[in-house]
């Protein structure tokens, strides 16, 4: 196991290359296209392994295993990638990118077939936004840096319906598109605000803080501090396990208590808040939007209760999974600490629990999921079991 960021082989990968017919390819240039997990602060991603080559049978194999890595440069790892990409190439053509688990047992099928397109962008958006991007064409691809002229290009795409995403610390923007064998296709997308959002959480317990989340259709932007909070909590945790001395924490970003005011362009409105609470998080989503105004300042403020006014939901539940909470005023999605256990205060109310299988994703209400019905009271603590894992 490495600790520096390189890829290291353990694992061996096989796989086929073949033509449209299904006939083997010999010489066909097999990559590792995944995206790689950005590094914090910002460092060098680390580097694939050099393409393989197929054999007369059209055969090729990887010697690779997941690494694992210093994610923000204090010494905290990490484990990746969580999937791989990978992309042929032989005579002109490419194939579609086929994904795959590290350690996956299955033989991998790549048909090379198509004459590849390419997309030629550019991003509009402010100079500190466009530092940070860089651009993903999914399913798969690798992000690619965005020039200083906001200008970038994605090469060798197999011909179809494709999703570009720019995305950087604090926003995101995304665009579908079709490309076209042999042909450029051009996108441009766009981040140029037209009003701002100045919003704060206020009465936050002790040693919790807050950010807020504008959307829109096809994009999203945040205050940064939500990145630099997810980097305390995992150092802090990692402090508490004796995995990492005190004076790591010397080292991280300081975690303001109020979020920043956010430019935003036409049709963004605030939807949700991300609170983190000491041990574990919330996205807070909510059930009214709040629309910025063009051309002008929209002040929010999301007043949390007061201690006194709280009761306590806490549980336990396998790592990977969140829980979210459907409340009368707000929808909460707690993500459980590494041993799957929670225990957050919350505002008294009827709420409806259920499982996710991915900490970060929100299933809205108007789609049909398993759930039981948790009622939280002022000043008690109620405990969660056996909660129904949605899909």
């Amino acid at each position: 196991m490495t600790q520096d960021g390189c890829w290291s082989g353990s694992d061996r990968l096989l796989g086929r290359v073949v033509d449209e017919r299904g006939k083997p390819i010999e010489g066909a240039e097999v990559l590792i296209v995944s995206e790689l997990p950005p590094t914090f602060p910002p460092g060098d991603a680390p580097t694939p392994p050099a393409p393989a080559r197929t054999d007369a049978a059209g055969r090729f194999t990887f010697e690779l295993a997941p690494v694992i890595g210093d994610q923000w440069g204090v010494g905290v790892p990490f484990v990746h990638p969580f999937f791989l990409a990978f992309l042929a190439r032989a005579n002109g053509l490419v194939s579609s990118v086929v994904i795959a688990e590290p350690d996956s047992k299955d033989e991998l099928l790549l048909r090379v077939d198509a004459r590849p397109g390419r997309i030629v962008g550019s991003l509009r958006c402010s100079e500190r936004l466009r530092a940070e991007a860089s651009v993903t064409v999914g399913p798969g691809l690798a992000g690619k840096p965005v020039g200083a002229d906001g200008r970038f290009e994605v090469r060798d795409l197999h011909p179809g319906d494709v999703l570009v995403l720019a995305t950087g610390a604090s926003f995101s923007l995304s665009k579908p598109v079709v490309v076209k064998p042999g042909e450029d296709t051009r996108v441009e997308l766009s981040l140029e605000p037209s009003g701002v959002v100045d919003a704060v959480v206020k009465n936050l317990p002790e040693g919790a803080s807050a950010s807020i989340f504008v959307e829109w259709d096809g994009g999203m932007v945040h205050d940064p501090f939500s990145d630099s909070g997810d980097l305390r909590r995992h150092v802090e945790e990692a402090v508490a396990r004796g995995e990492l001395p005190a004076e790591a924490l010397a080292s991280l970003p300081e975690v303001a208590g109020a979020p920043s005011p956010l430019e935003v362009p036409a049709g963004a409105a605030v939807t949700r808040a991300h609170i983190h609470f000491p041990g574990s998080r919330a996205w807070v989503y909510l059930k009214k939007p709040i629309v910025v105004r063009a051309g002008a300042t929209t002040k929010v403020e999301i007043e949390w209760p007061s201690k006194d006014a709280l009761g306590v939901v806490k549980g336990k539940i396998s790592p990977g999974i969140a829980i979210k909470l459907a409340g009368p005023d707000a929808d909460v999605l707690l993500e459980p600490r590494e041993n799957g256990s929670f225990e957050v205060a919350l505002p008294p109310g009827r709420y409806a629990a259920s499982a996710r299988l991915r900490a970060a994703s929100f299933v809205p209400d108007s789609e049909e999921s398993k759930s039981i019905p948790v009622t939280i009271v002022k000043g008690k603590t109620v405990e969660v079991r056996d909660v129904p894992l949605s899909s």
